[in-house]
C-alpha cells in the first residue's frame, strides 16, 4: 500500500497535464491537507486544479485530511508556506510513503 500526500503545486501540475486521475495507478491512497484543499478550491476558484481536485475528491481518488500537529506546522512555517508545511506534517502523521512537493526548500526539509 503506497500512500502519498500532495501539495498544491503537484495537484495543479497534474491537473494541467490531465493526469490527476492517474494517481490511482500510482498510489493506493492520495491525501491532501486542508490548507492545500482550501488554497486550490477556495483561493484558486476558477483556476486550473479547482475543478479537477473537487472531482477527484468526489470520486474518492483523493482524501482531504486535517493536520493534528499544529506545533509542527507552525515550526515549518518559517520560511515555508502553509500548504507545504501541512503537506510535510500530514505525511509524518499518516506515515505516508511520499510527500509530493515541488518547493526546493520544502524538499530539503522533508
Amino acid at each position: 500500500m503506497v500512500r502519498a500526500v500532495l501539495d498544491s503545486s503537484a495537484i495543479i501540475a497534474l491537473s494541467q497535464l490531465g493526469y490527476l486521475d492517474r494517481l490511482r495507478g500510482i498510489f493506493s491512497e492520495a491525501l491532501v491537507p486542508r490548507a492545500v484543499y482550501e488554497e486550490i478550491c477556495f483561493r484558486g476558484r476558477g483556476l486550473v486544479g479547482e475543478r479537477e481536485l473537487s472531482e477527484a475528491i468526489e470520486a474518492g481518488l483523493i482524501s482531504v485530511r486535517d493536520v493534528r500537529n499544529r506545533v509542527l506546522v507552525n515550526a515549518l512555517l518559517d520560511p515555508l508556506g502553509l500548504g507545504e508545511a501541512e503537506t510535510m506534517a500530514l505525511a509524518l502523521e499518516e506515515s505516508a510513503d511520499y510527500a509530493v512537493l515541488d518547493d526546493k526548500l520544502a524538499r530539503r526539509r522533508a
